[in-house]
């Protein structure tokens, strides 16, 4: 039998490697110890897998980026502490591939930022309306950029700026937390248009999603349109859903916010939604 044992073990082992894939190691605390991709073992210190447990306990390290580059994929992690940066692939085209989608079964922590900053649509792709329209989302872009999505459960990625040759930009992407314990905001979770330097046509803010027992900080949450001169595009959509019965907002005194496009001296883009 204990022969038996060991040759089932030895074809399963075998069978990853031949797959290209690591066998799962056991639940473990994982640090990251470079820029890299989530899925990528070198991201970790060239562990045996990547963070995907129950009770894999993840921090992101200061000065340190890490990627969400799986098309529609969620990671489950025991807890998250962010110091650096967690941020997605930018999505390229007009169909939504790349967000940040992770359920942590214990608690989240932010320091530094979770960012999804310009990796919503690209340039002149999808929702912006008619020509010359600043691009929508939560809120309308100037002169009928078009509004989508969820005020509850916003899961879309922004509108990217609408016109070319105006140095427009993508819009904001989407960012998609469940947490089962506590949240502390001290940095950003931010999933705002790039900023850019041109005058017009900004791109839409895209999502900020959070369910969490508790919120507590000082940061920002956030899924602003880019500030432009005329032809603003609309802000996002953020929604922050408590699940303690007792729990409030009083704990956080920090920022939620969906702004359209601001400094605008005309045709600003409308505000999005804030739940």
């Amino acid at each position: 039998m204990k022969q038996m044992t060991k040759r089932i073990a030895c074809v399963v082992a075998s069978v990853f490697l031949m797959a290209g894939l690591a066998p799962r190691a056991e639940a473990a605390d994982y640090t990251s110890s470079g820029n890299g991709n989530w899925h990528d073992t070198a991201t970790w210190g060239g562990t045996l897998s990547f963070p995907n447990g129950n009770t894999d306990n993840v921090t992101i390290s200061a000065g340190h980026t890490v990627t969400v580059a799986q098309v529609s994929t969620t990671y489950t992690v025991s807890n998250l502490t962010v110091y650096g940066t967690l941020t997605h692939l930018a999505n390229t085209g007009t169909v939504e591939q790349y967000k940040i989608n992770l359920a942590v079964q214990g608690d989240l922590f932010v320091d530094g930022s979770i960012s999804a900053v310009g990796k919503g649509f690209a340039v002149s792709a999808s929702y912006y309306g008619p020509n010359g329209a600043g691009s929508g989302h939560g809120g309308q872009g100037y002169d009928l950029g078009v509004t989508y999505g969820s005020i509850t459960n916003p899961v879309n990625i922004g509108s990217g700026g609408n016109v070319s040759g105006h140095g427009m930009r993508e819009g904001g992407g989407a960012i998609l937390l469940t947490v089962a314990g506590a949240t502390r905001v001290d940095g950003s979770i931010d999933a705002s248009a790039a900023s850019y330097s041109g005058s017009h046509f900004s791109g839409a803010g895209g999502s900020v999603n959070l369910t969490t027992r508790t919120i507590s900080g000082s940061g920002a949450i956030r899924a602003d349109a880019a500030p432009v001169v005329s032809n603003g595009g609309g802000g996002g959509r953020v929604a922050v859903i408590l699940t303690a019965p007792d729990a409030d907002f009083t704990g956080f005194s920090g920022s939620m916010r969906a702004l359209g496009s601001t400094f605008t001296s005309h045709s600003p883009g409308a505000p999005g939604t804030v739940y």
